[in-house]
């Protein structure tokens, strides 16, 4: 399920990339972004799935992807991406024992 997910994420920022690059603005593609916020959420399930040795790795390697994604969905005012990488962030880091970390987040977002 994992390789899925990621396949269809792959696919979806190359449609995406290529949608942006050919039209200014959003290039009509507004309705991919629930899909896109949909397959976040599903590869998280799917990496919840894992056994933890091989979870914290694909973790970890995630993270500065999560960053940027929220930075682009909140600068497109993307309520739907925006609050399913939060809500994955806030779960890595709540799984990890960062308490700390989390309501530093949560009070910057």
């Amino acid at each position: 399920a994992y390789e899925w997910t990621g396949k269809g994420l792959n696919i979806m920022d190359a449609h995406l990339g290529e949608c942006s690059s050919a039209t200014a603005g959003d290039g009509g593609v507004g309705g991919l972004y629930p899909l896109l916020a949909r397959l976040l959420r599903y590869r998280s399930l799917a990496l919840e799935s894992l056994p933890v040795a091989a979870r914290s790795a694909l973790v970890a390697s995630h993270r500065p992807e999560l960053a940027g994604r929220h930075t682009t969905a909140v600068l497109r005012r993307d309520a739907d991406v925006s609050a399913v990488v939060l809500n994955i962030m806030l779960r890595d880091l709540l799984e990890g024992d960062q308490v700390e970390q989390a309501q530093k987040l949560l009070s910057n977002a």
